[in-house]
């Protein structure tokens, strides 16, 4: 009996086992082969990408993409969201798998800002909010995206070597409290400006407003 007792504790340990490995298996399946041999090696990283992904969209799905690109100053990842119910995270595939968690990490916290995007968007439609305007506080809601990824940067247990080689680390780690600190910061850490990139993407959405309220001809 007791045979029989310490057989059905070990199956009952071993579908147990089973199912936490499928569930990791199915969590890992959307990265790439890097980044899913990064977790491996770094499992106590695992549950900080679950919890955040998962806090980040409870009430909506997420889709990753992959793209390759040599330009230096191109993202590491990008969000969008084609409607109300999804998002799209594009992740750069050729950059150190460490990076590829951060950028993961950032992306997935910025899209908690979605409302406040939203309403962004809305007002440059309307013409409401000036272009520089709305570029600042495009950057405003991704430095508290920032910040929370900086606070975080002490719970992963990424080796010497992966600090060294990362693009993102130190200067995550870096960023500044203050959001004016930072607007000097962003010049000093960035090839590209950034304010002029999304005042650039005001312009598009001014473009497109006024495509749509043309008059037939």
């Amino acid at each position: 009996m007791r045979t029989l007792k310490y057989l059905a504790i070990a199956l009952l340990s071993l579908l147990l086992g089973t199912s936490a490995q499928a569930q990791k298996n199915e969590w890992l399946s959307p990265f790439s082969p890097g980044l899913q041999k990064f977790l491996t090696r770094h499992p106590e990283d695992f549950p900080i990408l679950t919890n955040v992904v998962s806090e980040a969209f409870t009430n909506r799905s997420v889709r990753f993409f992959y793209f390759y690109s040599q330009d230096k100053s191109a993202p590491g990842a990008e969000h969008f969201f084609p409607d109300v119910w999804e998002v799209l995270i594009t992740i750069k595939a050729n950059q150190q798998p460490a990076d590829e968690f951060i950028v993961v990490i950032f992306e997935s916290l910025n899209a908690e800002g979605d409302e406040r995007f939203g309403e962004l968007a809305n007002e440059a439609r309307s013409g409401t909010i000036s272009k520089t305007n709305f570029a600042l506080e495009i950057v405003k809601q991704e430095f508290v995206a920032l910040k929370q990824t900086r606070d975080m940067l002490g719970k992963f247990r990424l080796t010497k070597k992966e600090i060294a080689n990362s693009a993102y680390y130190k200067k995550i780690l870096e960023t500044p409290e203050s959001f004016e600190e930072f607007l000097t910061y962003l010049k000093k850490i960035n090839s590209s400006d950034l304010i002029e990139q999304y005042e650039e993407k005001y312009d598009l959405i001014r473009n497109q407003e006024s495509i749509t309220n043309s008059p037939p001809p």
